[in-house]
Formats: C-alpha cells, sequence, structure tokens
C-alpha cells in the first residue's frame, strides 16, 4: 500500500474499512498494479540482491502489452497515485511515439 498513495491514504483515514471501492479500476489492472507493487516492495530492499539493470529490465518486459491494457494501466496508475508505475508506462509510450515518428509510421 505504501507505493500506492491513494490505497495508503484510504486505509489511514478509515482504519476499520473491510473493503476499498475503486470504481475507476478494473480487476485486470488491478492484478497488474499489485504484481507491479509487490515487485518493486521486494526488489527496492536494499538486501534484495536486485541491481538497478534488473528492475529497469523488469519494468521494461511488464508494460510490453497491448494498446487497451497500456492505457488501461496508466489510467490506473494515475488514479491509484503509483507515481513509479505511471512514469514507466509514460516512458515507453513516448519511447514507442518516438520509434514510429522517425520510422514514419502511424501509431
Amino acid at each position: 500500500a505504501a507505493q500506492c498513495k491513494m490505497i495508503k491514504t484510504m486505509l489511514e483515514v478509515s482504519e476499520e474499512q473491510e473493503f476499498i471501492n475503486l470504481p475507476n479500476v478494473k480487476g485486470k489492472e488491478l492484478e497488474k498494479v499489485i504484481e507491479y507493487c509487490r515487485y518493486h516492495v521486494q526488489a527496492d530492499k536494499p538486501d534484495s540482491g536486485v541491481s538497478d539493470n534488473d528492475k529497469k529490465t523488469w519494468d521494461e518486459n511488464f508494460v510490453k502489452v497491448d494498446k487497451e491494457t497500456l492505457f488501461n494501466l496508466i489510467m490506473a496508475a494515475n488514479y491509484l497515485d503509483v507515481k513509479s508505475l505511471l512514469g514507466s508506462h509514460l516512458r515507453h509510450c513516448r519511447q514507442h511515439a518516438q520509434e514510429q515518428d522517425s520510422r514514419g509510421n502511424p501509431s
């Protein structure tokens, strides 16, 4: 929850609440966001043995999804305030757009 600022705030505000309503996030995308956060919670520990290069590679592979899923993940990351995931996805979109532009292909 620490990486997901919105959920962290909701938990702090209402500690006795059993459920958190996330109407703007679909189940599939929520699962991916949780997968991302779980990976980074473990990988970012100083004693994890995961290098910055390994994390970068994992992030690059994580965003290799179809356009609809990518869009939904960007929206979920934005809604849930997971800045590192949002940044990773936006970098991927920018890189993809630059590659398409240099080839003269439409996205």
